[in-house]
């Protein structure tokens, strides 16, 4: 809340990313030393830990998590939340079919592999009312062999438009540093 005031103070508006790494961190740097989470067990990152996969009774929990940050934002007088889903983090690595080999109602078909996110997002939208601008970054695609397809990036922002107020597009992930594209 001093950061924001501080920032308001100077006629600025200010934003909070909300994300979770996903398999995208070490097993050093998780809460109890554990492997990192993400939706196929692994599938290793740039950052080298094989994480463990999210059992479908954890991802009401993940999904209040992402709920909850926006929740503490608004209530801090933050003026947006933008949820960070490019990358490679977690919401980009159930969106992406070569991190995402589930077999249940959240993986397969780009429209499970797209269901975590979108239920992220309906569920800060019935948090933070309608009015609230909630933004979406996103990587449009994964340019490597089973990545997520320019076409299924698109019909994915087609899915989030009417929930969200604004896209921040990029591409690529830390896998593919060299083609991290900003924005």
């Amino acid at each position: 809340a001093d950061l924001v005031e501080d920032v308001h103070n100077e006629g600025a508006k200010i934003a909070p990313q909300l994300h979770h790494t996903g398999r995208q961190n070490s097993q050093g740097n998780t809460e109890r030393n554990e492997p990192p989470l993400a939706p196929t067990a692994g599938i290793t990152s740039a950052f080298g830990t094989p994480p463990r996969a999210i059992d479908e009774d954890e991802i009401p929990g993940l999904i209040d998590r992402y709920v909850q940050g926006a929740r503490r934002a608004v209530a801090a007088g933050f003026d947006a939340v933008e949820l960070h889903g490019a990358h490679g983090y977690l919401l980009g690595q159930f969106l992406s079919p070569f991190t995402n080999r589930r077999t249940d109602d959240w993986g397969g078909p780009l429209e499970n592999r797209a269901r975590f996110a979108l239920e992220v997002v309906k569920a800060i939208r019935a948090q933070v009312g309608p009015d609230f601008p909630v933004l979406y970054r996103l990587s449009v695609e994964e340019p490597y062999e089973g990545g997520l397809s320019l076409d299924d990036g698109l019909a994915f922002c087609e899915m989030l438009d009417p929930l969200v107020d604004a896209l921040d597009v990029s591409a690529g992930n830390y896998d593919t540093a060299m083609t991290l594209l900003p924005m």
